[in-house]
């Protein structure tokens, strides 16, 4: 009974002893892997958004929509995935959704996303309103690594 006893405690013993880690470089290891996807963390992208334009000022209807946003991985990693919303900050009426494929695809590790959209009644931009513009990134999966940066704008009555 004694021998038994003493195996099962040196089987759990190596069973704990083989199943840890002290250098931090086998896929279990949480700082070097992340997601369960098992890319290392010097493959993170560390996305950053900055919005040029448009600004928080008050728009007109009928005005112009300079949009200037640039999307960039400190890393130098590709930037995959992006996009743009404009939506209504009170119903979340969408009227503005580019680029038309997400998937840019920019292995320079920056992104310049530039495009003019005008805040006409015909595009659904109505006097006296709230917009938000939503600029996303991501990276080869849905969720990862997602940066995103808003933007809220006045349409003046």
């Amino acid at each position: 009974m004694k021998k038994i006893f003493l195996f099962r405690v040196s089987m759990v013993i190596l069973f704990i002893t083989a199943c840890s880690s002290s250098d931090g470089n086998d896929i279990g290891s949480t700082e070097d892997f992340r997601r369960g996807n098992n890319t290392p963390a010097s493959d993170k992208f560390e996305y950053e958004i900055s919005i040029s334009s448009p600004n928080s000022f008050n728009k007109s209807v009928g005005d112009d929509l300079s949009i200037n946003i640039d999307f960039k991985s400190s890393t130098g990693k590709i930037v995959h995935y992006i996009e743009i919303l404009i939506y209504n900050k009170l119903d979340s009426t969408e009227i503005y959704n580019m680029p038309s494929n997400n998937h840019v695809d920019d292995d320079s590790g920056s992104y310049n996303f530039i495009d003019t959209f005008n805040l006409s009644k015909s595009n659904g931009v109505s006097m006296d309103t709230f917009w938000i513009l939503e600029a996303k990134v991501w990276g080869t999966n849905p969720d990862e690594e997602d940066v995103i940066k808003s933007l809220e704008f006045h349409i003046n009555p």
